[in-house]
């Protein structure tokens, strides 16, 4: 069914519904419809759902009857949902962390291409500016022409890597509790953004404990 059909049909509904399911992909754009729309989703945790049920014959009436029982006693195992907004904080997040292995990735290609061709030493960072001229023209020419296209990828990264920086700081500053934890000297915007992006109530987070 697709999302336009939905949203025309469902709203002919009570607006006080609730629609029950087990997790399965892809349906997060079944969860933004249901979010706009205001009805409650609950989402239950299959392997709870399943043990709830000690016969091994299975079947959707059979799932059905089940999930209303769990629903009417009050022990559906419902799983804990992001909202569209921490979907797309999210989505903010797993995109810096993208550009950044893949920058990782090249910078470790540029080093590679130093060590072999003795413009380098010692497995220290390549900072892909610092190498003298006269020293790239020993290189062979495939070689130098596969650095000179991972400097320009390794700049290109760079810029997008510090726009996202900047967005993920935007949205740090304008959270309480991100700034709450950037509190402390060591907490940046990013860990800062990312622990709040994570389910739970603080009574949920296990504090380490020291040794001994």
């Amino acid at each position: 069914m697709k999302a336009t059909t939905c949203g025309s049909f469902i709203p002919r509904f009570h607006a006080r519904c609730e629609w029950v399911s087990k997790p399965r992909d892809p349906m997060q754009w079944f969860l933004n419809l249901m979010e706009e729309l205001g009805i409650e989703c609950l989402v239950g945790h299959p392997a709870q759902i399943r043990a709830a049920e000690p016969r091994k014959q299975k079947n959707d009436r059979r799932d059905a009857d089940l999930i209303l029982k769990l629903l009417a006693e009050n022990r559906f195992p419902a799983i804990w949902l992001p909202s569209k907004e921490l979907q797309d904080l999210r989505s903010l997040l797993r995109h810096r962390h993208q550009w950044v292995r893949m920058r990782t990735r090249i910078q470790n290609a540029l080093q590679s291409i130093a060590l072999a061709n003795g413009l380098r030493r010692g497995y220290c960072p390549v900072e892909p500016r610092r190498t003298k001229p006269d020293r790239i023209a020993a290189v062979s020419t495939h070689t130098a022409y596969r650095r000179s296209e991972l400097q320009a990828m390794y700049e290109k990264f760079e810029a997008e890597i510090e726009t996202l920086n900047q967005r993920v700081e935007e949205q740090a500053s304008g959270r309480a509790g991100a700034r709450l934890l950037m509190t402390p000297s060591g907490v940046g915007p990013i860990t800062a953004l990312a622990t709040r992006s994570v389910p739970g109530r603080s009574s949920t987070i296990r504090r380490q404990q020291g040794p001994g």
